[in-house]
């Protein structure tokens, strides 16, 4: 078992973030992807599962990210096991290339521009009192 999409046989899914529904279930990459309803194995359902205890995953991601909250964007690495979702690990890297085969689209679309406007705001704002500090800083070692 692997967390790479690029192993051989792995499948990928977007989710639906409000209830955890599977959407756009596919197979593969690159030329030899498809899309897929049921498992290509074992025929399990997989369009239109809902993940269980989506809402234990959804807590602990917010959880987690609260633990390090100048950070705008982190990869969070979650599992489910046995009726809890359960901290993999975290990663600078988001993973935004696999959001974009998830989802068909780029990441740069109407769900994410408000994130990326509110991440930029906020680093704006951190900068502009990197500034005042500075400047506060500077005035003093004046008088030395």
């Amino acid at each position: 078992m692997s967390d790479n999409f690029w192993q051989k046989g792995s499948l990928m899914s977007l989710v639906e973030p409000t209830y955890g529904l599977l959407q756009k279930v596919r197979f593969a990459s690159g030329r030899d992807t498809q899309r897929v309803e049921s498992h290509p194995v074992t025929g399990a359902q997989l369009m239109g599962v809902t993940l269980p205890c989506w809402q234990s995953v959804l807590d602990l991601a917010k959880v987690a990210h609260s633990t390090v909250p100048d950070n705008g964007v982190l990869g969070w690495d979650i599992a489910i096991a046995s009726e809890r979702a359960v901290l993999i690990e975290c990663s600078k890297k988001a993973g935004h290339a696999l959001y974009q085969l998830a989802a068909g689209c780029g990441v740069l679309n109407a769900d994410f521009t408000p994130v990326f406007a509110k991440i930029n705001a906020r680093n704006a704002r951190i900068l502009e009192a990197f500034a005042a500090k500075r400047q506060t800083y500077q005035k003093a070692m004046a008088h030395f």
